[in-house]
Order: structure tokens, then sequence, then C-alpha cells
């Protein structure tokens, strides 16, 4: 227990913490000036450094308008807080860390060695205790623990500890720092005879798994329960005394002694808990291990012994789920559960959160705490039975009757509660078991307790009354106790998947393995979120590298290997931009013998003969993206620095923009349902965003929402702000509620057209990924020679019900290994797009009409007198309407539109070149005389330069040789300056 002097040692006598709560307080000290610690018009209040008597300096605070006594710095901060003595000096260490950390260095025992006799055998094992328990001593075991509390559980202080090992005897001499402890285990053996073995215990020791040892070698008792010989004795000495009183009392002559039980007894998860038990006046009793289990013997046993039977069980998962067990294995055991909230806010000398009885009575050391505690617990037993006798005591009848609060255990003790969730109208009820949590209904609820009831064979009438009682309908079942689970599956560096008996944690360095009913502490996750396959973790799929120092992600480059995820494979195959040129171009001249045996041994690759290396770079480059993303997808922590939405479209450019469709877009992300909260929404309304209630579907459990298919002219901006900011919920039949950036899910869309914006806001918001048409429908509209389809590729439908166990373990080991890619890669803060040439073509082509097109190349034809010169823009403007009779045409849509053609145009280089610009613009313009009114103006212009001209430009002047020079003629064509 950490002290008030460690405190004020790291709080300057106290001062920091006067600050906490009093401003301005070392002004006032300074000055030595009155302060206000409350609404008063005068301040009477006074900071002063004094000396106590317990040795400490400490600063005061004498307040004058209230007692008039001086209250110390953990005083006052109790007062603000509302925090008692102990839990303040907690509190107070961890504002200003000071520890009282278990530290090797410090906590060890002092150790000797010595030559050992010739007569001393290696392996033997001696001991010397000390005269009595010091304070420390108790102090250690229990703040309320004294020397006779320890001597009733046949504790021992050990002065020190020895064994002979290789003829050298090691001494382990204990100290305050590291107390060493024996505790007599008394046992009767299988001859009746009573005997011992020696149980020795080092507190401190820092090395949790040390801290127990026993003595001799092979006595110690495996199903042996600590505490059961001392409740025994006690049982026999209480009733050898009330049998005693009984017959010498005269009025009892002639009747039998009826054996009495003691009030109860505890059970505790060790030997501090169980000593902090005794201190409070109960019998403690504790197996060897927290997951040792009972066994209906003892249990029977020591029911002869006691009226009640408690247990407290540690409110970690292993002491949960064993007081669980404990509790419905014998159902009249009370279970006394410690406040978990409340304990969890204060670290141990381990560092770790408080979890048992010591932790909870160092912060709540007063009997009536320990009481209260006692006064909650309940047995999972639900119901009572009464014995009633007729008046003339002929017919004796049982009658059951329920008991609510007992029943209420029941079911949390089944793992059935209520959901928070503030913004559901309805109560919810859920079913935990173990870490996974899903809805119920009062009906499933009732159905419970009603099949349990039958099968335990439990009275008929008792039965009935469970069928007809009024506590298993909703509006008592809502009283259930409310959970509020953590489904937190991130951080920022990790993502779990979660699975029938385990969970995989993802991060950049690897994926490991978790035990659920271990290593899952505190975590949970819906039932449709755990991955009900057999998993096994495979070796790597793909290996992704770029450059040293390079971060650019047209850096990166990929090498596949040998794997079994069909996922994967579609996703190649989705990136083979050049697919035709591969195999129909350089197949052409192949027999068809030959086309098909190429066709069968590249049917999934990225790098495929015949193509050129910035072509595989490109295809290459487009799964890259694709792998960057669904990592990107399936971790759900939120980057304020990456707010990115998937924009997901096809890469092929079809006649007049033409909408192909087919290629696999919509799989991409509907793959990944599969593993996810998924919620998909209209993209081809247009209207969307005009119903209200357009997101009810969304909550803070949804991972990813989908807008499907969206119409080329969805408002897509109307999500900006949900994209990179908050989103507002409004529900039917209930009030609205906000959903934070981080809790809101992740966005992605599809589409059959391309964007029709690529302004910055759109660019910072959008994770572009584009599809190959692969996968693709013949029409009479397009020149494909056959209609190809995912199945097509697999002979069934990828995660379907045809999907065998290695399949399944196959697509989820590449998931989670695109997740490791990504967030291996997140630090370096890019965004891995494939190459946007085709897309920004294609958005070009769809700003420019083509009544637009066919008036530019005749305006600007090659080789005309519009073109390497300044037009007067609105002459053009003018010229354009006249052509296209389109009289509502802007200048901002001619502008765009122009755009659009230089841009598509093969013979045009650049729009309105920077060296024609005015001085820091990007504008041009002349004064122009206008010839019929023959004033002069400034109008704006506008320049296209062809490639031509380009091309002049860029060569270098012939340069003169100078006289003395050295002049040497060009020997390659390289080296002709022009």
């Amino acid at each position: 227990m950490i002290k008030p002097a460690q405190i004020y040692a790291a709080t300057e006598d106290g001062l920091r913490i006067l600050e906490l709560h009093i401003k301005d307080v070392r002004e006032a000290l300074r000055s030595k000036k009155a302060i206000k610690l409350r609404e008063e018009n005068t301040a009477s209040a006074y900071v002063k450094l004094q000396k106590r008597r317990d040795g400490l300096t400490v600063y005061g605070v004498t307040d004058f308008g209230d007692d008039g006594k001086m209250k110390d710095p953990i005083q006052i901060h109790m007062e603000a807080t509302g925090l008692r003595f102990n839990e303040a000096i907690m509190d107070l260490a961890q504002i200003f860390g000071v520890q009282d950390s278990l530290n090797r260095s410090v906590n060890k025992p002092d150790i000797r060695q010595d030559q050992a006799p010739a007569d001393m055998p290696d392996g033997n094992e001696f001991w010397e205790l000390l005269d009595d328990f010091t304070d420390d001593m108790c102090r250690v075991m229990g703040p309320k623990v004294t020397r006779e509390h320890l001597r009733a559980l046949h504790w021992l202080p050990v002065k020190f500890f020895a064994r002979v090992k290789d003829r050298r005897i090691t001494f382990r001499y204990s100290n305050e720092r590291f107390p060493i402890f024996a505790r007599e285990c008394w046992y009767t053996d299988k001859d009746g005879k009573q005997n011992c073995f020696y149980k020795l215990y080092e507190p401190m020791n820092p090395e949790k798994g040390y801290r127990f040892s026993y003595t001799p070698r092979g006595k110690k008792q495996e199903d042996y329960v600590n505490g059961l010989w001392e409740l025994r004795d006690a049982f026999r000495r209480m009733n050898d005394e009330e049998e005693a009183a009984w017959f010498r009392d005269p009025a009892n002559e002639g009747k039998p002694y009826i054996e009495k039980k003691l009030p109860a007894a505890v059970i505790c998860s060790g030997e501090r808990d169980s000593l902090c038990a005794r201190s409070q006046g109960y019998f403690p009793l504790w197996l060897n291990s927290e997951t040792t289990e009972l066994i209906p013997e003892t249990h029977r046993e020591i029911m002869r012994y006691v009226e009640v039977l408690y247990n407290i069980p540690d409110i970690d998962a292993t002491g949960i789920r064993c007081g669980t067990k404990l509790a419905l294995k014998f159902m009249d055991i009370h279970t006394a559960w410690l406040p978990a909230e409340y304990l969890s806010q204060y670290r141990d000398n381990r560092g770790k959160p408080r979890k048992d009885l010591r932790d909870w009575m160092e912060l709540r050391p007063d009997a009536s705490d320990f009481k209260k505690l006692i006064n909650r617990a309940a047995p999972a037993c639900f119901w009572t039975v009464k014995i009633e006798t007729s008046k003339d005591g002929k017919n004796v009848k049982r009658k059951f009757y329920i008991d609510f609060i007992c029943l209420k255990n029941f079911l949390n003790l089944n793992g059935f509660y209520t959901l928070r969730d503030k913004t559901k109208k309805d109560t919810q009820f859920i079913k935990v078991t173990g870490n996974i949590v899903e809805e119920v209904t009062p009906k499933e609820i009732r159905a419970f307790v009603e099949n349990w009831a039958e099968e335990e064979s439990l009275d008929r009438e008792l039965r009935n009354l469970i069928a007809n009682t009024q506590f298993l309908n909703a509006a008592s079942l809502e009283g259930l106790r409310e959970l509020d689970p953590d489904f937190t599956n991130y951080t920022d560096r990790a993502q779990w998947f979660y699975f029938p008996h385990f969970a995989l944690e993802v991060t950049a360095d690897g994926i490991v393995k978790h035990d659920s009913k271990k290593d899952v502490t505190g975590r949970y996750v819906w039932r449709k979120n755990v991955i009900d396959h057999d998993v096994k973790l495979l070796d790597d799929m793909f290996t992704i590298t770029h450059p040293d120092g390079q971060t650019e992600s047209a850096d990166f480059d990929i090498t596949i290997h040998p794997h079994g995820s069909n996922y994967f494979r579609y996703l190649i195959n989705s990136s083979r931009i050049y697919w035709r040129k591969e195999l129909e171009q350089n197949l052409a001249d192949m027999t068809q013998e030959q086309a098909d045996e190429y066709r069968a041994a590249h049917r999934f690759d990225i790098q495929g003969d015949g193509l050129d290396p910035d072509e595989i770079q490109e295809q290459k480059q487009c799964l890259i993206n694709k792998i960057f993303t669904i990592g990107y997808m399936m971790h759900r922590f939120k980057s304020p620095s990456r707010p990115w939405a998937p924009f997901v479209m096809d890469n092929v450019i079809g006649e007049n923009d033409q909408c192909n469709g087919g290629s696999g877009k919509s799989f991409m992300f509907k793959a990944l349902s599969q593993f996810v909260n998924f919620v998909p929404l209209p993209g081809r309304n247009t209207k969307l965003f005009e119903n209200q209630f357009w997101a009810e579907r969304i909550s803070r459990h949804v991972d990813i929402s989908l807008f499907d298919d969206i119409d080329e002219y969805f408002p897509i901006k109307q999500l900006y702000d949900t994209i990179t900011g908050d989103m507002t919920i409004n529900p039917k039949n209930n009030q609205s509620y906000t959903l934070t950036y981080e809790e809101a899910p992740k966005f992605a869309f599809t589409t059959n057209y391309v964007p029709k914006e690529f302004n910055g806001s759109t660019v910072r918001r959008m994770l572009y990924v584009v599809m190959s048409d692969y996968y693709h429908q013949r029409s009479e509209e397009n020149d494909y020679n056959e209609t190809r389809t995912i199945r097509d590729d697999f002979n069934k439908d990828l995660f379907s019900a045809q999907y065998t166990e290695a399949e399944w373990s196959a697509d989820i080991n590449f998931i989670m290994q695109c997740v490791r890619f990504y967030l291996s890669v997140a630090p370096l803060n890019i965004k891995i797009e494939p190459r946007m040439g085709n897309i920004i073509y294609r958005k070009y082509l769809r700003d420019m009409s083509d009544n637009f097109r066919d008036w530019a190349e005749q305006f600007f034809a090659e080789g005309g007198e519009h073109l390497d010169c300044a037009v007067i823009r609105q002459d053009a403007y003018e010229d354009y309407k006249r052509f296209s009779g389109a009289g509502k045409t802007t200048m901002q849509g001619f502008t765009k539109a122009l755009k659009g053609f230089c841009f598509t145009c093969d013979y045009i280089d650049e729009l309105n070149p920077a060296d024609q610009c005015n001085s820091g613009g990007t504008r041009i313009l002349k004064r122009i005389t206008d010839p019929v009114s023959g004033k002069t103006k400034s109008t704006d212009m506008i320049y296209l330069r062809t490639v031509t001209e380009a091309r002049k430009m860029e060569q270098p002047e012939p340069v003169e040789p100078k006289q003395g020079d050295l002049f040497m003629p060009p020997t390659t064509e390289e080296d002709r300056p022009f």
C-alpha cells in the first residue's frame, strides 16, 4: 500500500495536489494573501507549510470561514472528489505516477550460500522460523490482518528457507521487502493418521509463477481444500461446547442434542484473500488454484458445517468464468461479486487492474463495507420451499415461491442481460457466452428457464410456477442487469478477428493467436461477427515491397506466392487491364490447343507473357491498390488523417462513356460482408437523401456501408461531411442521435460511371479503385467475344455453401494478410491508388459532348489559324454557340468542355501555357482594340499549344563555338542537339 509520505515526496510536499483544486495557490503562498475556497465576499483561507507530528513537512490549508482547522492536501483532495482516504491515496498515486511496484532489484531475498555437510544429500530442504510475525508481514497479507488471524490459519513466519543442490546450501532469508511465509496444511491420510505438508509463500516475488512451493516434495494433496481442516475443527469445538452446555441444562434431560452449524464460510481465490475474509470474522476456504474444481463430496461436507457458503471470485476473466461455473454447479452457494468498474480504476503493485478481495479491502477496509458486500451476495437457486402444516397437524404440504432477485442472478450467471444502448427506444435483451454476444427476446429467455427446469427434473409444481410466473414477462425482465460490452476490436495498430474458440490479432508484424477463454479479457464480439470456421494460419500469399526511402504508390512491387485463395485470384483477374492483348492478340497466331494450354497455365497471372514491363507494372499497381483498400476497410480504426471512402469504377473506355458493368466491382466489398457488419445502401436512388430516415440501419456496430452501383447523378457531395466527420442518424419513431467520426462506419462506392469531379475536396476523401473488364458481359453494343463471370473461373459461387473449409481458411488468411500489409504502410501516410490515366481520360470525354468535339475539331483544326496563338475567348465562345445552337451554354461549361478537348486531342499539348499567362496568374489577358468603337480594353484570351510547337520549344538553341574552343561533332544520334 502506498503511504502518504510517498505521495507528498512526489508532489512538492503536497503543493501540486493543492493546485488541482485551488486556483493560483502558488501566488497566494508567495504573497501570503488569503484565497477563496467557496463563494464568499472576503477570502478567508490561507496556505502554509507546516511540520506535522509524524515528521512530515506538508502544505496545509486553514479555512477561517469554515471550522478554522488546517487540512492537508490529501484531505482537500478527498473533499473535492468525494473519495475515501485509501481511494484518495490510490487516485493521487495514479495522477502523479507514484508506484509501489514490485522490482527485481528491490523485492528479493537475502541470498547466502555455504558448503553442505557430508551427511546432507542434494534435495534436502529445511528452514528456520522467526519468533513472530512483524507488522509489515501482517500488512502485506491484508489491511486488517493481525498475528492472530495468521496463526488461526496455521501460517508461520519464516526467517530463511534453505535447499541443497550440487553440494551447496542456498539460504533465502526473508526481509521487509521480501517476506516469506509457510503454512501447515493438515490432512488425514489413508490410514486415518493426521499429517501435514507445508506450503511456502513469497507474496512479494516479482515472478508471479514462483510465489508458491511445497515441502516436503511429493506430499502435496492435489484435491486439498485449504481452510477445511480449520473449519472442521471450529465446527467440532463449537458443537462440543454446545453439547456440553445442552446436557448441563436440566430442561434438556432425555432430549437428544442436534448439531448446530456455523453461520457461514467464504470461498476465496487465494492466500491473502482468505486472510482478509478471516479478518472480517468469516471462515475462509480456498483451493489450490482458481481453476481447481470443488467436488460434490467436499461441498456436502462444507454444507454440513455452515448455514451459508459464500464465494468471492476474482473479477478477471478466469475468476468470472470459474465463479460462474461454481455458482451454477452448486446453486446454494451465494456469490458476492466485487464491483468491477470501481476496482478496475486502480492498479496493483504489478501494474494490473485490481481484481480480488484484498485489492478491494485496501480501498474499502471498513467492516461495514465487507458486510455490504456479503449482503449483496445471492445464490443461483431462484426458488424457496416453505412447509405448510394444516391446523390439525395431519397434512403437510410444500409450497414453492420464486425469488426475483435470485432469478435475475440465475439469468445473469447464464449470460442474460439488457444492453445499454441509448440510441434504441426499446430495451434490448442479450445473451453473453464467454465474449460472444447475441440478441435474444423475452420469449427466448422464458423458454431457456423452462427448458432448464425440465432438464433438471424439477418438481412439476415448481415447473408450473415457472411457466406461469410474471417475473419472466418482458416488463419484469427489463430489470435484468444492464451491460455495456466493449465491442472495440481494434487499436490504431491492430485488428482482431474472432473465431468460436480463439481470436487472431493482426498487426504490422504478424498475426497472433489468442485463446478466447484466457487472452480476450474485456473484448466482446457479436455472434454474427464470429467467423464460424476452423482457420489455420497459412504462409504469406504475397510480398509487397518498395525501394528504401521511396513512398510513392507507384514504387511498390508485388510477388505472388503459391496460395489457395479464390478471393485473391478474383482480385488478380480483376486487375488484368491488358488481358485482351495477352489472351486475344498474343494468342491469335497459336493453335487452339496451344492457346488453351496457355490460358490454363495463366488462369490467375498478373504478369502474363507478351506484356511490356510498363503494362505489367500498371496491372500490379492495380492489384496492390485493391490489397491496400481491403486492408484499409477491414481495419475498423478511423484515422482523421485518412478519412477515405473507396470509389470503385471500371477502367475500360466505352464509346460515349458507355456503361458496361459486370466487372465484379460490387463483389469486392460484398465478400467482406462475410466477416463484418455490412449495410448496403441503394446507390441508384438519386433522391436517397430526401428521405430523412435513409441512415436508420446504420449504428455504431456497423463496420462498412456500401453505396452500390451509384447513378451518374448521385449527389455524393452531400456525404462529404459524413465521410470526414460525425454522422447524425434519424431513426423512425425515436430521437435522432449522433455517431462520432470514430463510431461511424467506413463508406464505399461502386459505379459504372466516371466521377464528375476530381477536385481537391473529392480527391482528399476518395480512395480510387479500378477494375479491369476481364469479367464482362457480351452484348450487341460491344465487341467482346464471350461473357465471363467470376463463377466461370471457379465453377462455383465464392463464399457459397459449396465452399470447403480449406477454401474458407485460405480466403480468411488472405484478408488478414491484406490488413497486415495496410498496417505496415499506414505509418508512411500514403494512399496507394492505381494509375488513373484512363479514368481521367473518361472524365474529360464526359465533360465534352459530341457536339462540342465536332465544333472544336473544326475551330482548332490541326494546322489551322487558331492554334499556337492567342484567341479571344469570347469570340470562340460565341462561335461555338452559333455552331451548336445551344443558347443556354455558359462560359463555365464552355471552358470545362474545352479542357476536355485539349486533354483528349492527340495534337494538343497544353491549354494556356504558363509562359503565355500573365505574371503570377493562370489567365492570359491582352489589351485589344475594339474595331468598332476604337476603344482598348483588357481581354481574356485562350491559347492552345500544339505538340509540334512544344517539341520545338524543348530543343536547345545551337551553340556557336568560340575562338579557341575544341569543337567535336556529335558521334551518335542521341548526342545531336537537334
